[in-house]
C-alpha cells in the first residue's frame, strides 16, 4: 500500500474506533503559501492522535511539543504567579515536575490530527493529466 493509502487506511481505522473524538487537520505552510486562492490542495502524510491546545496567541500546541519545550512553554503561556511557583524550586528535578503539572492543567483535547503536505503528484510538471494537452 502507497503511503497516502497507509494514511487514509489509518484515518478511517482512527476515526471508526473513535467517532466521538475531533479530526483536524495540521496543514504545512508550503500548501497554503499565498492567499490567492480560497482552496489548496495537499495529500495526507500522515494520521496521528494528539493532544492538542489553542495558546492565547493564536498558536496550535501539541502536548509533546509543550512538554519537549517545558521552559519556553511556560515562559511564554504561564501567568506571573504560576511561573513565580514554578521557578522557586531550585532542584532541576523538582523544577521540571513542577512545569509538567501545570502544563497537565491546561485544557488539551484529544484529536485524530491528519497531517497534511504539498502534493508531489499534482506539483510534479509534465504528472498533471490535465496539463498534456496545453502545451
Amino acid at each position: 500500500m502507497s503511503k497516502p493509502n497507509e494514511a487514509t487506511a489509518t484515518l478511517l481505522k482512527l476515526a471508526a474506533e473513535n467517532p466521538a473524538m475531533p479530526i483536524v487537520a495540521m496543514v504545512n505552510f508550503e500548501v497554503v503559501a499565498g492567499d490567492d486562492f480560497a482552496y489548496w490542495t495537499g495529500e495526507i502524510e500522515s494520521v496521528d492522535v494528539k493532544e492538542l491546545w489553542l495558546s492565547p496567541d493564536a498558536r496550535t500546541w501539541d502536548r509533546e511539543d509543550a512538554e519537549s519545550e517545558y521552559d519556553g512553554f511556560i515562559e511564554s503561556y504561564a501567568s506571573n504567579e504560576d511561573l513565580m511557583k514554578i521557578e522557586c524550586w531550585t532542584d532541576d528535578k523538582l523544577y521540571k515536575q513542577a512545569a509538567m503539572e501545570w502544563i497537565a492543567g491546561l485544557p488539551w483535547t484529544k484529536c485524530i490530527v491528519i497531517f497534511i503536505e504539498a502534493s508531489e503528484e499534482l506539483t510534479r510538471k509534465g504528472e498533471r493529466k490535465w496539463e498534456k494537452n496545453r502545451d
